[in-house]
C-alpha cells in the first residue's frame, strides 16, 4: 500500500503517454483512511450595513469510515467530535455520499467587531480570522489531515471622524480613510437613545464622508464608522451631533417700564430654521388665540428671529405665548409664559408723614420681584416703582388740600391688580384691644395684646410692669415693630421679674407723634419659698408666765408669693409654732425664769417655709411689773411690706415649767414677790384713780417707746411722725423702749390670773398637727386680750366682761402706730381724714383707680383700709 510520503494526486493517461495530446489525463487523489475534501466559509455578508454579521464553515471528510474532526481560530475549538464510526456511530455532520463516506461538518459563526462566537464559545481576535480543519484517523493516529482557511478583516478603524454639516433632519460627517488595502468601503451608524438610527454604507476604499438623512429635528445622535472588507473591522471613536431645531428657542424681553401696568410692551422673540419659510410656516398663540401680527428677520444662514408684541391683558393673568412652526407638514412648537402674581398685596395702608410725604405700606402673600405705587391727587395719576421693600415714602406731594387714593400692585413678570388705599389723616394709634398676661414661669409673664385696628402707624408698643412691692419701681420695655405686623395679635415675654409677685402690666402703641392709651392687665408670677425671713426680732415681757415675741415683714422682694403664716422655733426647748395667721406675734407662756432661749422664726407662703431669721438669744427676767425687752443679741433690718391678716394656729409647744431651778432661786423669787405685791398695793389706790379719770382719752403708742401725751398738738405729732419716721425705727438699737403694762397693780388679796396656752386651732392645723389639750382655768376678764376665747369659754366671757372686763378690757388696748403711714399724713390727704388722728397704714390701705373724665375722682387717697376675714385675705374694708 501507500506510504504517507507516497499519498496525493495522481495522473493517469490513458492510451498514451502524458505528452500525447490525444491521450486522456485522469488526476485521482489517492491515500490512506480518511481524508478531508474541502473546508470552505459560506455566507459572507454582502450588506455590511447588517450588523452583527454571520457566516459558517464547512469542513467535508471522505475515505476510511472510523476517525476525528474537528474547527477552531487559533487554539480555541469551535467544533470537536472523536470517535466517529460512520456505520453505527456516526457524528453529527451531513452524509453527502455514503459509498465513499463523505460527510459536511458545520459550524455557525457570528461576529461583533471583536468577537468571534459560536454558541457559547467566544474568541477576540482583530484583523484576519484564520480557522483550521483537522481530521484524524483515529484517536492519537498517525495518519492526520488538515486545511486553513482566512476571512478578510480590517484590523484597525478609521480616524479623526467630525462633523462636516447639519440641518434639522440631516448631518453630514467625515473621516480619515484607511489604505486601499485595508479597506473595501465604510459603515456608518447612528444611533439615539441607544437605539440604532440607521446604518449608512458607503463603498470604496477612498470615499470618506457620508450624509445621514430623514433624522428628527432638535436631535441628539451619536456616530461611529467602521471599514469593512469580508467583515466589519472595528468601529472608531464615537461623536454626537444634534440636528438643528425647527425652533431653536423663544424669550420675551420687557420693552417698556413695568409702570405702564396695562400699557406695558412685551417683545416675544422666537428664532426657527430657515429650512422653514417664516412669512407661511410660522404663527402665533397668546392663551390660546391666534395671533398673526409676527415680524421675521435673518440671524444668520441657519436662523430666522420672529417676533410679537404681547400687553398684559387684563392685569394679574399670566400670558403664555407659543410660536409654531411647520416642516414637511410636521408643527413644532415652544412656549414662553408671563407670570403674574396671584394675589394682590394686602393690608395698604397710607400714612400722612408731613405736608408732602405719605408713607405707605403693605405685605403680600404671593410671589413677586416688586411693586409698583400709583397715587391719583387732583386728577392726575403718577407712577413710582419699589422694587424689593414692603414700604415707600411718596415725597415732594403737592399740599394736603384734598385727598390722596393710592393703589399697589405687585408684579412678577407682569402686574397684579392692584389694592387701594385712601389716605386722610395722620394720628397716634388707637389703644391696643384683648390685653391679656399670663405667668409662664416662677420669673416671667406672656403678655399678648391684638394690634389697633386702626390705620395709624404703629412703630413701638411700650409695655410697662409695676410690682405690688412698694419698694420696687415700674420698669419699662420699648419694642420696636415693623411698619405692619403679620398677624393681628402680638405676643411679649417679660423676664427676669420677682417670684410670687403682683405686676399691673401697661401697653401702650406708640408712632412718632406719640402713643395711644393705655390697656392695663394684672398678673401674678408663679411662687416659690420664701427667700427672705422676717426681721426686727423682739421679746417684750407681758407678766411672769407671759412674753410678747413680735417681728416684722419679710423683705416684699423676698416673699416670693403671699405669705400665709409663721413658724417660730425656740431650739433650746425643743417648743414650735406653726402659725397659719399673718400676724406678726404671738404669746409666750411658761418659760422659765433666768433662763436663755434661742428663738428664730421663718415665714410660710403657699409654696413652702422659707428660711428662718438667726436666732435671737433671750433670758427671762423676773417680771416687776414694768415690761423690758429681753436680751437681743442678733436683730435683722426692718422692711415694711404687706402682710394680709389671718388666723393663727399653735403647732405641738411645752407648756411645763422647767423643774430643776435652784432652790436659792426660788427663795429669791419669793421675796421678790412679795416686795413687788407691796409696791403695787402702795401704787394700786392711784393708778385706777389714774386710769378712770382718763378713760376716753385714748393715748397714741409710738412703736418701741413710751406714748406721747395726748395733749400734744395733732399737728405737731403727725409731722413728727412723718419727718422723724426713719429715726423711730432706730429707738430700740440706742435705748430700751418700754410699753405700758398691760395689768393693774394687784392688791395682797389677789393673786395674779393663770394665763394659759393659747388654743389657737382652725382646719388647717388639725390637718397637719395634732391637737394640745389644755386644762380651761375659771375665766377672768383680766387675762390678756391678745388671747384667742374658744367657742365653748365664749358665753360666761360675755357675761362676765359685761360687768367689768370690757371696760378694763377696752383700757388696755394699743392705741399706738405699728407700721409706715406716711401718706394719709402727707399734706395733699390730710384733708380727707375725717378724724384727725386717724389715718391708715401705707402697706393696706385702698387705691382709687382716677377716672379723669369725672372731676370728683381725680384722686387715688381716700381714708380706708382692707381688714382680712376668718379665712380669706381682704374680706371687709373699715373707712371714715
Amino acid at each position: 500500500g501507500l506510504t504517507t510520503t507516497t499519498e496525493g494526486w495522481y495522473k493517469c493517461c490513458l492510451p498514451t503517454n502524458c505528452s500525447d495530446p490525444n491521450t486522456n489525463i485522469i488526476f485521482a487523489n489517492i491515500f490512506r483512511y480518511a481524508e478531508i475534501e474541502s473546508f470552505t466559509v459560506a455566507g459572507l455578508p454582502s450588506d455590511m450595513t447588517v450588523y452583527p454579521q454571520e457566516y459558517k464553515l464547512n469542513c467535508t471528510k471522505i475515505g476510511h469510515h472510523s476517525y476525528g474532526i474537528s474547527m477552531s481560530i487559533g487554539n480555541t475549538a469551535l467544533a470537536s467530535h472523536t470517535g466517529c464510526y460512520d456505520p453505527s456511530n456516526p457524528c453529527p455532520g451531513t452524509k453527502l455520499d455514503s459509498g465513499i463516506n463523505t460527510i459536511r461538518y458545520t459550524v455557525d459563526i457570528t461576529w461583533d467587531g471583536m468577537t468571534v462566537s459560536s454558541g457559547s464559545i467566544n474568541q477576540s481576535t482583530t484583523g484576519d480570522q484564520m480557522y483550521q480543519c483537522r481530521v484524524a484517523d483515529r484517536p492519537d493516529a498517525n495518519a492526520i489531515r488538515t486545511r486553513n482557511v482566512t476571512i478578510k478583516v480590517p484590523a484597525s478603524a478609521p480616524t479623526s471622524l467630525t462633523k462636516l454639516n447639519k440641518t434639522t433632519t440631516t448631518i453630514t460627517v467625515s473621516w480619515t480613510a484607511l489604505d486601499s488595502s485595508d479597506a473595501d468601503g465604510y459603515v456608518v451608524n447612528v444611533t439615539s437613545d441607544t437605539d440604532t438610527v440607521q446604518t449608512v454604507q458607503v463603498k470604496g476604499s477612498s470615499n470618506n464622508a457620508a450624509t445621514l438623512n430623514g433624522l428628527r429635528e432638535g436631535t441628539t445622535y451619536s456616530i461611529t464608522v467602521r471599514a469593512y472588507q469580508q467583515l466589519l473591522g472595528p468601529a472608531s471613536s464615537t461623536i454626537s451631533v444634534q440636528t438643528l431645531p425647527v425652533i431653536s428657542s423663544i424669550n420675551w424681553t420687557l420693552v417698556s417700564s413695568i409702570t405702564q401696568l396695562n400699557n406695558t410692551q412685551y417683545r416675544i422673540d422666537c428664532l426657527t430654521t430657515t429650512d422653514i419659510n417664516p412669512s407661511t410656516d410660522v404663527y402665533w398663540l397668546v392663551n390660546g388665540v391666534m395671533k398673526s401680527n409676527s415680524m421675521y428677520t435673518p440671524i444668520d444662514a441657519l436662523t430666522y428671529n420672529n417676533t410679537l408684541l404681547v400687553y398684559p391683558d387684563p392685569l394679574g393673568v399670566s400670558v403664555n405665548v407659543t410660536c409654531i412652526a411647520m416642516i414637511g407638514g410636521v408643527n413644532y412648537s415652544q412656549s414662553v409664559v408671563l407670570h403674574a402674581p396671584s394675589r394682590s398685596p394686602n393690608n395698604v395702608r397710607g400714612f400722612i408723614l408731613n405736608a408732602t410725604n405719605i408713607k405707605v405700606n403693605w405685605t403680600t402673600s404671593s410671589e413677586t420681584n416688586g411693586y409698583v405705587i400709583e397715587y391719583t391727587t387732583g386728577g392726575v395719576i403718577r407712577n413710582v416703582v419699589s422694587t424689593s421693600e414692603e414700604e415707600i415714602v411718596l415725597t415732594d406731594l403737592s399740599p394736603m388740600n384734598t385727598t390722596y387714593t393710592i393703589s399697589v400692585y405687585s408684579y412678577i413678570d407682569l402686574p397684579s391688580v392692584n389694592s387701594t388705599v385712601t389716605v386722610l389723616r395722620f394720628d397716634v394709634p388707637s389703644p391696643v384691644t384683648s390685653l391679656s398676661v399670663s405667668n409662664v414661669s416662677t420669673t416671667g409673664i406672656r403678655v399678648k395684646w391684638t394690634i389697633p385696628s386702626s390705620d395709624n402707624y404703629v412703630t413701638y408698643y411700650t409695655i410697662s410692669y409695676t410690682p405690688s412691692c412698694p419698694q420696687l419701681s415700674s420698669v419699662n420695655e420699648r419694642v420696636s415693630v415693623g411698619p405692619h405686623q403679620s398677624t393681628t395679635r402680638y405676643s411679649y415675654t417679660l423676664i427676669g421679674l420677682y417670684s410670687g409677685m403682683n405686676y399691673t402690666i401697661t401697653v401702650r402703641a406708640g408712632n412718632v407723634l406719640g402713643g395711644s392709651k393705655l390697656s392695663m392687665g394684672t398678673v401674678q408670677t408663679e411662687a416659690i419659698i420664701p427667700s427672705g425671713w422676717p426681721s426686727s426680732i423682739q421679746v417684750f415681757q407681758v407678766n411672769s408666765t407671759a412674753n410678747r415675741f413680735t417681728w416684722n415683714e419679710v423683705n416684699c422682694s423676698e416673699r416670693n408669693g403671699l405669705i400665709t403664716g409663721y413658724t417660730v422655733i425656740i431650739s433650746n426647748s425643743s417648743i414650735t409654732y406653726n402659725l397659719t395667721s399673718t400676724e406678726r406675734y404671738i404669746i409666750l407662756n411658761d418659760l422659765v425664769f433666768g433662763t436663755e432661749y434661742n428663738i428664730s422664726v421663718a415665714a410660710i407662703n403657699s409654696v413652702g417655709r422659707g428660711p428662718f431669721s438667726d436666732p435671737i438669744v433671750v433670758e427671762i427676767d423676773k417680771f416687776i411689773g414694768d415690761t423690758t425687752p429681753g436680751t437681743i443679741t442678733n436683730t435683722l433690718s426692718t422692711l415694711s411690706v404687706e402682710l394680709t391678716p389671718s388666723d393663727i394656729t399653735a403647732g405641738s409647744s411645752s407648756t411645763e415649767p422647767s423643774s430643776q431651778v435652784p432652790i436659792i432661786g426660788a427663795v429669791v423669787g419669793v421675796v421678790t414677790a412679795l416686795l413687788i405685791i407691796l409696791i403695787l398695793s402702795i401704787l394700786t389706790v392711784g393708778l385706777i384713780a389714774k386710769k378712770r379719770s382718763s378713760k376716753s382719752d385714748k393715748h397714741e403708742m409710738l412703736p418701741l417707746a413710751n406714748q406721747p401725751n395726748q395733749d400734744a398738738k395733732d399737728t405737731k405729732h403727725k409731722e413728727s411722725l412723718i419727718n422723724d419716721y426713719e429715726a423711730e425705727s432706730k429707738i430700740d438699737k440706742e435705748t430700751p423702749a418700754t410699753v405700758e403694762p398691760v395689768y393693774d397693780a394687784v392688791t395682797e388679796e389677789e393673786v395674779t390670773p393663770p394665763v394659759y396656752e393659747p388654743t389657737y386651732t382652725d382646719i388647717d392645723t388639725v390637718k397637719v398637727s395634732s391637737p394640745t389639750v389644755y386644762n380651761t382655768p375659771k375665766f377672768d376678764p383680766k387675762i390678756s386680750p391678745t388671747l384667742p376665747v374658744s367657742v365653748d369659754e365664749l358665753g360666761t366671757h360675755v357675761a362676765t366682761c359685761h360687768s367689768n372686763g370690757f371696760d378694763e378690757q377696752y383700757e388696755s388696748l394699743y392705741t399706738g402706730i405699728d407700721k409706715r403711714c406716711i401718706i394719709g399724713y402727707n399734706e395733699e390727704n390730710t384733708a380727707f381724714n375725717r378724724f384727725k388722728n386717724i389715718t391708715v397704714y401705707d402697706d393696706n390701705r385702698i387705691i382709687l383707680a382716677p377716672n379723669r373724665k369725672l372731676d370728683m375722682c381725680q384722686r387715688e387717697y381716700i381714708n380706708a383700709s382692707y381688714i382680712d376675714g376668718y379665712s380669706s385675705s381682704n374680706k371687709f374694708i373699715a373707712s371714715q
